[in-house]
């Protein structure tokens, strides 16, 4: 689709979202599934959506985006809804540090959220 806007004037935000595509291999392909999908040949934000329960898998997730990150298809690493313990387990291995994190604060749901 054309828009008259130059990419570069456009900020595109996406994220890793299915237990399924968190792992060797399967987080790359899934990354570019989105790529393909929307047409880009990078995006700008790419966040792990949620901190899985198996952290071998989650380590392998994020060390794929980091050579994503590295090869110029993801311009801004980042999280949404971690936790402060999944924040410190991350920190013990990102190279590549997130720059953007993403969490849910709900009025209508106050105590439910942790920071």
């Amino acid at each position: 689709i054309e828009s008259g806007v130059a990419r570069k004037d456009i900020m595109i935000a996406s994220k890793l979202s299915h237990n399924k595509n968190y792992g060797e291999g399967v987080t790359t392909d899934a990354f570019y599934d989105t790529l393909d999908n929307l047409g880009v040949d990078y995006i700008d934000i790419y966040m792990l959506h949620g901190a899985i329960g198996d952290k071998k898998r989650l380590r392998e997730a994020w060390q794929e985006l980091e050579i994503l990150y590295r090869d110029g298809k993801i311009k801004y690493l980042g999280v949404s809804n971690f936790g402060p313990g999944d924040m410190d387990q991350l920190m013990e291995y990102a190279q590549v540090k997130p720059s953007f994190i993403q969490n849910k604060y709900d009025p209508f749901t106050m105590g439910q959220q942790t920071p």
